[in-house]
């Protein structure tokens, strides 16, 4: 009895030769195709590396004098007290998202104290302490990140950019 004959009497069914590289090719083809998928999809999903995009600890109201700047590199943001209050600023410039730098060299605009602004290094944009452009190719101020009081602390969240049109007092959060 023949191989044939012993598949044909078992009700079975012989794969081809043809059918069988059909099929491996198949296989490999979708293994490929989910391999490519999963590549995109995970290249377009945004991915939270350290804190930012979340609630952001700061510390008591009381350490940040009046007039200070306040990096917080893990956070991207500037953190402005100024008589007003306190302003959480995003440091992503709202020209072409460079990053803004701090220069407390540099002559200040305001009364508040008589150097320190924000320039943008890519472009020249210039800004006050309140994130107020001054001068430069950025269409609006510097975008702000919601303040609140948790345990007598400040907490920014940066998930919430706020963009705004220009500086307004009441944007300073009070502690």
């Amino acid at each position: 009895m023949s191989v044939h004959e012993a598949t044909s009497e078992a009700g079975g069914h012989q794969l081809s030769r043809r059918a069988l590289i059909r099929l491996g090719l198949g296989g490999v083809l979708g293994l490929f195709l989910l391999e490519v998928l999963g590549t995109f999809l995970s290249f377009y999903t945004p991915r939270k590396f350290g804190v930012f995009g979340s609630k952001v600890t700061l510390g008591d109201p009381k350490t940040f004098d009046l007039a200070s700047i306040t990096t917080f590199v893990e956070a991207k943001l500037f953190l402005s007290h100024v008589p007003e209050g306190f302003l959480a600023m995003y440091w992503k410039c709202p020209h072409l998202g460079c990053t803004v730098q701090w220069h407390p060299e540099e002559p200040s605009e305001d009364n508040l104290a008589k150097s320190g602004r924000f320039h943008c290094p890519c472009h020249g944009s210039i800004y006050d302490r309140h994130g107020q452009i001054i001068s430069g190719p950025a269409p609006r101020p510097l975008d702000m990140f919601k303040l609140s009081l948790s345990g007598g602390k400040l907490v920014a969240d940066t998930s919430d950019i706020t963009q705004r049109k220009h500086w307004e007092p009441d944007q300073a959060f009070k502690a």
